[in-house]
């Protein structure tokens, strides 16, 4: 069965107090279990908020109603919409007129004139007040069981049996359903109907010293990406649906398994404003695992939210996440560049020692966060007293001749082995630097030479293999994909079936990302010791400080052989 991404948006829960009237006297009202609804055609250019302010409606009360919102308001789509009576506060009701109010408020009090009162007293006992304090009550909602159905026209009657519940319920919580269903139809399972509580705490609550992830049966994961779906100008959204895309395949194979869980997924936009809307909608609930794509003015909202609500934030795509030092309850899949820099130098000091270490440098260096471990290095290899050489790209005038790789073989060793670290380039100037190297490589043959490079370095072409082979060139990443490996053939070859397109050419690979996440995630959330080989990230999570959260600390060594292989290692920590 092809899998079919639904992308269920999430909606602003709002409330209002006055009901409109009038303007509803038109609309055909039917009636359900003793219960009043609207039967409203939408019509052009309305919106889910404007019917649910016009009804006086929460949004969540019009798609429990009409499951098949999830997938969007279109114009022509009938809904049944809860007939809301209004029943004024007693702030509104008339004034008393002078003539009628003391012989009414004696009608009302009738212990008054013996001296007693039958009132009872206004101020609330402790334990009233305590219980008022402690809890109240919102509103009253259904506890759903999402259900796909897989088979062609199913019946609506079998589903109800096998549920245990009642088949006029089940019409009931989804109006316009047929008896016969076809594949792919999405049904809401009515299972139990609770209270949603507002709770007022007392105290700041402090995240259980327990900060290990917790063991759900059941788990509930949900799933926030900005798809950005109501914004027609978006180009960068194709990497997110590939995500999604990894996310589904691992949830097929997770249920080929016998793994249950459930999986929920929302539109956040790019807007602060937007992912509030999903934060306080209420139906993150009965989450237990949020996967979360945000940028920097959302990661701070969205972090407050996951301490204050006890939220686990699985967090795959920025390696900047400051709130990660303080913030117990998330994992961040893509570490800072200064975990990686800290595990390359952590090394054994004899990897280096013996060896006859360059570094490469031109004018046209970046000073990003791969400076630090350019820098890093030799300051540690100083105080080892390991000794280097730094051999610097500065062209003298014309007149003098002068080649850059003939300066690089003049300083290869034949006794002992040349370990060269280049500066951080950008790509173009890594492109030169890679083969002014190999030249010099070419000219000292018999130099046995390991070029250490960056993670950017994967994404070089083709072209660059030859040189990269011959210089034994180490490349260090937090991810690596092996596309001649028989397990990642057969994921090309069922994704390309599955949505009919091949992989996105990006490092990484964002439905392998999706797809590797699920897969650990979910077995280790759901008790089981069960482990799979992920296909390119590989995770191993150590605690940022006493109170923080989880860095993914897992590092490939990626070496290109000069037998012309590429092997992968993690680096043993």
């Amino acid at each position: 069965m092809k899998l079919r991404p639904i992308i269920a948006l999430c909606t602003c829960l709002v409330f209002f107090t006055l009901a409109v009237k009038a303007q509803e006297n038109n609309i055909p009202v039917v009636k359900l279990f003793d219960k009043e609804y609207y039967k409203y055609e939408v019509q052009a250019s309305e919106t889910l908020y404007g019917l649910s302010r016009r009804f006086n409606v929460s949004q969540e009360e019009i798609i429990a109603m009409n499951p098949f919102l999830i997938e969007g308001l279109k114009t022509g789509q009938i809904l049944l919409i809860p007939v809301r009576i209004f029943e004024p506060d007693k702030d509104e009701l008339p004034e008393k007129t002078p003539d009628n109010s003391a012989e009414k408020s004696q009608e009302k009090t009738p212990g008054k004139s013996c001296g007693k009162s039958s009132q009872k007293s206004l101020k609330p006992n402790e334990d009233s007040l305590s219980a008022a304090s402690d809890s109240s009550v919102l509103f009253e909602k259904w506890e759903y069981e999402y259900y796909t159905v897989e088979k062609w026209r199913e019946n609506l009657s079998d589903i109800a049996d096998n549920f245990g519940v009642d088949i006029d319920e089940i019409r009931l919580h989804n109006p316009n359903v047929p008896d016969r269903l076809p594949r792919g139809s999405l049904l809401m399972i009515p299972i139990k109907k609770i209270e949603v509580v507002s709770e007022i705490k007392t105290a700041e609550e402090e995240p259980s010293e327990d900060l290990e992830p917790k063991i759900f049966r059941k788990p509930n994961i949900a799933l926030l990406l900005p798809f950005m779906l109501d914004d027609t100008t978006a180009n960068s959204i194709e990497r997110y649906v590939e995500f999604y895309e990894g996310v589904l395949m691992a949830a097929d194979s997770l249920k080929q398994l016998n793994f249950s869980f459930e999986l929920s997924v929302f539109d956040t936009g790019n807007t602060l404003e937007s992912l509030r809307k999903v934060l306080t909608s209420g139906w993150l609930d009965r989450a237990n695992y949020v996967i979360a794509a945000v940028n920097n003015e959302q990661m701070m909202f969205l972090s407050d939210w996951s301490v204050r609500e006890k939220k686990y934030l699985i967090l795959p795509f920025s390696s900047r996440i400051p709130e990660t030092e303080f913030n117990p309850y998330i994992y961040q899949i893509n570490p800072p560049h200064s975990l990686n820099h800290q595990a390359l130098l952590e090394l054994d000091t004899s990897y280096y020692a013996g060896k006859n270490i360059l570094f490469i440098r031109t004018g046209n260096e970046s000073s990003d966060e791969r400076r630090e471990l350019f820098d890093t290095f030799q300051i540690s290899l100083k105080h080892y007293g390991i000794p280097y050489i730094e051999i610097t790209d500065n062209e003298p005038p014309a007149h003098i001749a002068y080649s850059f790789p003939d300066t690089i073989a003049r300083h290869l060793s034949l006794d002992k082995e040349n370990l060269i670290v280049p500066a951080p380039f950008p790509m173009t100037e890594s492109n030169r630097v890679i083969t002014m190297i190999g030249s010099a490589a070419n000219i000292k043959s018999k130099a046995r030479i390991t070029l250490l490079g960056y993670p950017e370095w994967l994404a070089l072409s083709k072209n660059n293999l030859p040189q990269l082979y011959q210089l034994n060139t180490h490349v260090y990443s937090n991810y690596y994909a092996d596309f001649q490996d028989q397990k990642l053939k057969q994921f090309q070859k069922r994704y390309a079936y599955e949505f009919g397109k091949d992989l996105l050419n990006t490092f990484p690979r964002y439905a392998l990302m999706g797809y590797d996440i699920m897969m650990y995630f979910v077995p280790k959330i759901s008790g089981s010791e069960w482990e799979t080989e992920s296909l390119q990230h590989g995770f191993d999570f150590v605690r940022i400080g006493e109170n923080g959260g989880q860095c993914n600390r897992h590092l490939f060594i990626i070496q290109y052989t000069p037998q012309r292989k590429i092997i992968s290692r993690a680096l043993p920590r």
